[in-house]
């Protein structure tokens, strides 16, 4: 899979009647420059700013974030270093009204790719990085520096 055109698709994509959201783990200086790299990076390639930002105490996704997803009205929603391995349910149930964009280096069990969902993992977008040394700052940063001159 080419991730740089499909990331850029994705936001490229995005409509003025979209709602945005940049979900993010809020409590590591990886979620923090992963959310601030990509918030530059929509703001310059579509000029705009999500319309919600959530700052996640966890690596999780959960109902209740979902909910606020829907009562927002938001149809695209990106998360960026957030372990979704244990959120499956909840991505699925959201990815039926919801675009949704991963980023992420966590451990994951499968390749989430899907309609509606494009999932960008360290792992998968560069395999001479393990992982574990490649932080969702530095893949947000790699993906979003050969979209953006």
């Amino acid at each position: 899979m080419d991730y740089i055109k499909e990331l850029k698709d994705y936001i490229t994509n995005i409509k003025p009647e979209d709602k945005i959201a940049l979900i993010y783990h809020g409590f590591c200086g990886d979620g923090v420059c992963s959310a601030i790299i990509t918030l530059k990076s929509i703001e310059r390639m579509i000029n705009r700013k999500p319309d919600l930002i959530i700052h996640q105490p966890s690596v999780k996704f959960t109902k209740e974030y979902l909910k606020k997803l829907v009562d927002n009205k938001i149809t695209c929603t990106i998360f960026v270093d957030l372990m979704l391995n244990k959120s499956i349910d909840i991505i699925e149930e959201a990815k039926k009204t919801i675009k949704i964009l991963i980023m992420d280096h966590h451990d994951f069990k499968e390749d989430f790719n899907s309609n509606n969902l494009l999932f960008i993992h360290a792992a998968l977008y560069n395999k001479s990085i393990p992982d574990n040394f490649y932080p969702a700052s530095k893949l947000t940063y790699d993906l979003f520096s050969k979209i953006i001159s």
